[in-house]
Formats: C-alpha cells, sequence, structure tokens
C-alpha cells in the first residue's frame, strides 16, 4: 500500500477567542419599540427622519433596526429639556442595558 494511501488522523484545531466578546446589544424594530413606549409607529418613524432618534442601523432599504442605546440617549435627551418621559422609559436605563 503507498504511503499517500494510507489514513492519516484528523487533524484537530483548537480554536481560542482572539478577544474578549462584549454583550450583545439589543435592537427593535419601529413596531415593537412603538408599542414599548406607547407611541404611534408613526411617531417613531417621524424621530428617525427628523434624526431625533439616531443612529439607526438599517439593515436594507426597508428595514431599520434601533439600538436600546439609542433610544436610552433620545430619553436622556427628552428629560434634559424637561418633556415628560415616554411609557416604559426605566425599562432602557436597567442594569446591563444601553
Amino acid at each position: 500500500m503507498p504511503p499517500s494511501a494510507a489514513k492519516q488522523a484528523p487533524r484537530v484545531r483548537t480554536l481560542r477567542p482572539a478577544a474578549p466578546v462584549a454583550p450583545v446589544e439589543e435592537f427593535f424594530s419601529p413596531d415593537s419599540l412603538a408599542k414599548r413606549l406607547d407611541m404611534s409607529r408613526w411617531t417613531i418613524y417621524g424621530l428617525i427622519s427628523s434624526g431625533e432618534m439616531a443612529p439607526v442601523l438599517k439593515v436594507s432599504s426597508r428595514c431599520v433596526r434601533i439600538p436600546a442605546s439609542t433610544v436610552a440617549a433620545w430619553i436622556a435627551s427628552r428629560l434634559s429639556h424637561g418633556h415628560p418621559a415616554p411609557a416604559n422609559a426605566a425599562y432602557f436605563f436597567r442594569e446591563g442595558r444601553a
């Protein structure tokens, strides 16, 4: 039997992470965010269009996702200007969030 025909043991590769993995941020669709904040989805779309709620992640031409950190910054901005907090605003300031 030629040496090339002999079966060789499979190589075992050990994978090591290059760097510590950061926690994953939560993202919201405009509809789910509107429900969570008790607002209309058109209000959320208006905030995105005006740049008041930015940055957002544009997944495709018709799909956007809003990071929890963006929502927390928008709520903080509203509060600093004397506006009332939207419903369920405390959710975005819990431990481990934005």
